[in-house]
């Protein structure tokens, strides 16, 4: 996939909710996308209070990236969006059943790096829990990733292995493009010729020129264990819904008792 030099790409992603605030607060769109105008790009968040009491947030960003572990914060990266990055309002009380827009404008100069530009906006519950001040007890995460320049993803599966500890099987993909990309997956699990178990769901994120190790969770309690050799065999999708793109896979994978 490849995206001309004015475009900038910006996808926001509800990744993360704690405490109280999951049963009350929603977040969208999840990806919005938009070229670039004389250097900028614009996008709005919206926050929906779906409780019976109001709710203050307070918005920072940071960088961010995936790893073996899966999402992590870091202190800082060359691919950091946070410094382009403007947001408004910065702080917002939602009543009940009352939503919010903060409006999001980022700025890529044609001189920065051919490249893209990533970080993640915290919209943190601020609640006053003594006369000392205030504090922040949960947050909701939403990552931004910004394309400039003309940048595709280019996706391949490396294989596929068992992990004992979690009871699921891993799947590695690579990307060695410079744009990241959220593909969907569907998948199956064959022994002996036969469907035991087909999943699947719709949006991940593979950082660009990174290893992703996929979860493909296939136990549940109460089933019955399975073990020996298995065909693990599905494909990745993205793009359009009527007519999608996919990067197909097939591994053997074997399951001690």
């Amino acid at each position: 996939m490849t995206f001309l030099k004015t475009t900038v790409y910006i996808a926001f992603t509800v990744l993360l909710t704690l405490n109280s605030v999951q049963a009350r607060v929603k977040v969208g769109p999840m990806v919005i996308m938009t070229e670039t105008k004389q250097g900028q790009a614009k996008g709005v968040i919206t926050l929906t209070n779906e409780g019976a009491e109001k709710v203050r947030f307070r918005l920072y960003s940071t960088p961010f990236t995936y790893n073996q572990k899966g999402f992590q914060v870091t202190e800082s990266q060359e691919d950091d969006l946070s410094p382009y990055l403007i947001f408004s309002p910065r702080e917002l009380v939602i009543p009940p059943r009352q939503r919010r827009r903060v409006r999001l404008l980022a700025r890529i100069l044609p001189s920065m790096a051919k490249r893209e530009y990533r970080a993640v906006i915290f919209a943190g519950q601020v609640k006053k829990e003594s006369t000392e001040g205030l504090t922040i007890n949960s947050r909701i995460g939403i990552t931004v990733f910004v394309r400039h320049g003309n940048l595709s993803f280019d996706l391949s599966a490396k294989g596929a292995t068992y992990d004992p500890d979690e009871r699921e099987i891993t799947l590695m993909i690579r990307n060695r493009g410079k744009a990241s990309v959220r593909p969907g997956i569907r998948w199956r699990l064959i022994q002996r010729g036969k469907e035991i178990k087909s999943g699947g769901y719709s949006g991940f994120t593979i950082l660009a020129e990174s290893i992703r190790h996929v979860p493909i969770r296939f136990f549940k309690e109460g089933d019955k264990p399975i073990s020996g050799r298995v065909r693990l065999k599905g494909e990745l999708v993205w793009g359009n819904v009527d007519a999608p793109e996919t990067l197909p896979f097939d591994f053997r994978v074997f399951i001690p008792k």
